[in-house]
């Protein structure tokens, strides 16, 4: 009836993670919208974000090919947010002018959300 520990956070616990990354990034990318932070802050806070509240590197796995983070990642909830951690990359590089750059960016997240729902 009721999911112990050992079976992983619940429902509820995967969606408030979503819910407060998402806030996060969306704070973020205001704030770079607005030029209130520079090109290195904004870095090391989607790195930050990443180790603290995903538990992983972002520069070793930004670097890796799609079915490789998904493999890594494994949850649809983890996806979800680390997909939103690349739209949020790819919006800081449109914002710094580097548009080829975040069209890359933008086509691998929408290629992990598609693997998303291949796990649903």
């Amino acid at each position: 009836m009721f999911s112990s520990r050992r079976d992983g956070p619940s429902a509820i616990e995967k969606d408030f993670l979503v819910r407060q990354i998402k806030q996060l990034l969306e704070a973020l990318v205001k704030k770079v919208a607005a030029h209130a932070v520079d090109a290195q802050q904004s870095q090391d806070d989607l790195r930050s974000i990443c180790r603290e509240l995903l538990d992983i590197e972002y520069d070793v796995v930004s670097r890796l090919n799609v079915p490789s983070i998904a493999m890594l990642l494994r949850s649809p909830e983890r996806l979800e947010a680390f997909a939103l951690v690349m739209e949020t990359q790819a919006q800081q590089l449109r914002a710094q002018g580097n548009v080829a750059a975040a069209n890359v960016l933008e086509a691998r997240s929408r290629s992990l959300q598609q693997d998303i729902q291949l796990l649903d």
